[in-house]
């Protein structure tokens, strides 16, 4: 009987390694499309299918005390988040990136990751921008959680392009 439960426990264990990886130098590099946006606490919306989920609480709230149904909240999200659509990054080996911003809008830069923190540090070639963002993949798909003051608690997972 133990030995069922320490192969259960050895099987969990590695189920969990497998969802949850450091990024690193090597499996960063490539192109990185917008998979979907979530804000903590609030909602998540998936851009192909263009589905809106709400948060348990927040939902609640809505119906209690909002003068705006659910569905013309995301309604309204769905208009203003599908332009992010054309969102993404591409990696390169030797440290160099591009950012896609929609369009034709685009901009290379350059990158650096620090692998125990997980901060992906990302810095613009033509505006000279720098973005500290925190980094993992998750379940295949990169997550960057935002950490600057306006944005916190904004979860962006990009899809890597095959």
């Amino acid at each position: 009987m133990k030995r069922i439960g320490l192969l259960g426990l050895g099987l969990l264990f590695t189920l969990c390694s497998l969802a949850q990886q450091t990024v690193n130098s090597q499996n960063i590099l490539g192109k990185w499309v917008l998979y979907s946006v979530k804000q903590d606490g609030v909602f998540e919306f998936e851009i192909q299918s263009k589905k809106v989920t709400f948060d348990t609480t927040f939902a609640k709230s809505i119906k209690e005390n909002a003068t705006i149904r659910e569905e013309d909240l995301a309604d309204t999200l769905r208009a203003s988040l599908t332009s992010l659509s054309d969102m993404g990054f591409e990696f390169f080996p030797n440290g160099k990136s591009m950012t896609y911003k929609g369009g034709n809008n685009q901009e290379e830069g350059t990158y650096e990751i620090d692998e125990k923190q997980g901060i992906l540090t990302s810095y613009g070639s033509e505006t000279g921008s720098k973005e500290v963002i925190a980094v993992k993949l998750v379940a295949g798909l990169l997550e960057m959680i935002l950490i600057e003051p306006e944005t916190e608690g904004v979860v962006m997972r990009f899809a890597k392009q095959k």
